[in-house]
């Protein structure tokens, strides 16, 4: 893959904050966010401003997995270029959509866009899209506390099976992790489906139903090798991933779960001693593992020791000169394995013998039965102090202003569709995208919260779950078998745009208070919850007969400090579940807490093909947030 390097920004910060940092109080710096030190200012982006990077979206046939595929891609590549950071970096980045009948918008998964309200990248709910021929400037400041392992994708329709690419904050210049190593590795998962999105996504709407069809393979940074390969398919795109390593060295390998709907277990032959130190972004007290879970728009970091060059020597001497990397999609009807392989430079070339098996597959059990999670879910905070900032940020049961609790489930009328408390949300509805809506100062737009705290949480004119400024809500995601018809239930990752949250944890059946607080006692002892922004609602368990439609079969509960006005996106981030309507807006703050914007200002944003999306003849006027 190749890589962006941003150039640096040089800007005094206070010594302190990041002294805690480097201790690995990353949470407690999140919540020291910067602020831009003058009024946003409106600058025409004409051939005098230049960008820091450029990212092209395109779309066309391309090699995938041994065979043809149209699809969209960021700068020509699967995955597209790594872009690399560091805290502190005030970052424009330039978003052409080159596809002549489709919008586009770019996410920054796992980064907050607080700052810089129309840069979220979500259609319908933070901005319009980007029409075809034009492209768009976005604009946010890497924060202290961001260090850690993102990536972008693009947030329309099912584009983003393809069009993704890692994305890489650093400590600031002169700073360390926590955590020693040597070098890295990233690792970037994704589905293969033959069929073209627009097929997919058409289905996933159509009456009768037409589903899109389990993964036919795994790819690892862009690479497959699929079962009907054959001897004269040696392109790129059809061969395994290799990933090198060097003797006597400690890598950090950097986990992106990009995948469309798989929830990938991922083991490294003869390297089962790894450590875990990151998740989504936020550092956590190291963890031994053997191997991993990663479930779409989820980020891990571990810590892997290579071999030595008298292991590699004896290893040599029985035959083996490289290692397999196994990938198992899992809780899903049909499991989907995959290989990459794990070559030392000094080995020699790879041979291509036949794939062990080194992870087992998990049989499912009936319904009234559990499923064990990864050892994954083992993660605490970092550092394992006493007197820890994550421990004291964390939102005691006496903080909590409500609860919120969503309900999960499939329904069918012909087609097939999800629903949080009955609703489905698609990324066509409302016709206006809500934040733009709200900067045109319609009060009909703006949700009803004491309506909304009458009907659970969820105001039912806009559909929307509206939060004030200072509250703390506990968000509960409970997952309900299917109705009548199918009776489906799966598992969830559901993504938080705006702010990670703390992931209080999840068990099974049905949520009861008495549950959760015997849960944060056992989690207390090893340090508390950790935050996250894409954690997992487990099905726990295969529904045959004897389930019923209704039943309450696992939950998964947040804590939510609300501070940051806008609206953002909560969603279930399996791509066909999108398409299908699992999606919740959060709308946080009032008129008057949205980032003040004059009518002017504002204006740039209100129209599809606005003056704040440039063309070939036209230079967009944008909104300077941080940059003078």
């Amino acid at each position: 893959m190749a890589t962006l390097f941003l150039r640096n920004y040089s800007r005094n910060f206070v010594t302190l904050i990041y002294y805690f940092f480097v201790l690995g109080f990353s949470a407690f710096c999140a919540g020291l966010r910067h602020e831009p030190s003058s009024p946003p200012r409106i600058h025409i982006h004409n051939s005098s401003f230049q960008p820091d990077l450029i990212l092209r979206v395109t779309a066309g046939r391309v090699p995938i997995d041994c065979a043809w595929r149209y699809s969209v891609v960021i700068n020509g590549t699967i995955p597209g270029p790594e872009l690399r950071f560091r805290e502190g970096d005030q970052v424009w980045i330039r978003v052409y959509n080159d596809i002549p009948d489709e919008n586009v918008t770019v996410h920054w998964h796992g980064l907050t866009q607080r700052t810089s309200p129309f840069s979220d990248g979500t259609p319908a709910a933070s901005q319009w899209p980007i029409p075809p021929y034009h492209y768009f400037d976005y604009e946010f400041e890497l924060q202290p506390g961001d260090a850690g392992t993102y990536y972008y994708h693009t947030h329309v329709g099912f584009g983003a099976v393809t069009a993704y690419g890692p994305l890489i904050v650093d400590e600031r210049q002169g700073e360390s992790p926590p955590f020693h190593y040597d070098d890295e590795r990233t690792l970037m998962f994704a589905d293969v489906f033959a069929d073209n999105d627009s097929y997919i996504a058409e289905g996933l709407g159509k009456n009768p139903f037409r589903w899109s069809g389990e993964t036919t393979n795994i790819q690892l940074n862009g690479r497959s090798r699929s079962a009907n390969a054959t001897a004269n398919q040696q392109s790129v795109s059809c061969s395994y991933a290799v990933v090198s390593l060097e003797p006597n060295t400690t890598y950090r390998i950097r986990l992106i779960g990009a995948t469309a709907l798989s929830q990938v277990f991922v083991a490294f032959e003869g390297h089962a001693n790894l450590t875990l130190i990151e998740v989504d972004g936020r550092y956590v007290s190291p963890v031994p593992i053997s191997h991993l879970e990663v479930h779409t728009g989820q980020r891990y970091s571990v810590l892997l020791q290579s071999k030595l060059n008298y292991t590699l020597r004896r290893d040599r001497e029985r035959g083996k000169t490289h290692y397999w990397i196994q990938m198992e999609s899992r809780s899903r009807a049909l499991i989907t394995t995959a290989y990459a392989v794990l070559a030392y430079t000094a080995v020699g070339p790879l041979n291509n013998t036949s794939s062990p098996d080194i992870l087992r597959s998990h049989q499912l059990s009936p319904c009234s039965s559990r499923m064990r999670h990864s050892q994954t879910m083992a993660g605490r905070p970092a550092p394992p102090v006493a007197r820890s900032p994550l421990r004291r940020h964390f939102p005691r049961i006496g903080e909590v202003t409500r609860r919120v609790l969503v309900n999960i489930t499939q329904i069918t009328n012909g087609s097939l569709y999800w629903t949080q408390d009955g609703s489905p949300w698609y990324e066509r509805m409302p016709m206006e995208p809500y934040l733009v809506s709200m900067y045109q100062h319609s009060s009909n737009v703006y949700p009803d919260y004491e309506a909304a705290l009458l009907n659970g949480g969820l105001d039912p004119k806009t559909k929307t779950f509206p939060a004030k400024i200072g509250e703390v809500l506990e968000i509960v995601w409970q997952n309900l078998v299917g109705n009548a018809e199918t009776r489906v239930l799966e598992n969830h990752p559901f993504h938080a745009h705006g702010e990670h949250v703390w992931d209080v944890g999840s068990g099974y059946g049905e949520f009861s208070s008495q549950k959760l607080e015997a849960l944060l006692a056992k989690r207390r002892k090893n340090g508390g919850p950790i935050k996250r922004d894409t954690t997992n609602l487990y099905r726990n368990s295969y529904p045959p007969q004897r389930c019923r439609s209704g039943d309450v079969v696992s939950w998964r509960a947040w804590r939510i400090r609300v501070r940051s006005p806008g609206v953002w996106m909560m969603h279930c981030h399996v791509l066909q579940h999108m398409v299908m309507g699992m999606n919740t807006v959060w709308v946080f703050g009032g008129e008057h807490d949205l980032k003040p914007l004059s009518r002017e200002h504002a204006a740039l944003y209100l129209g599809y093909g606005g003056r704040a999306y440039g063309n070939d003849s036209f230079d967009p006027s944008v909104v300077h947030y941080w940059h003078e």
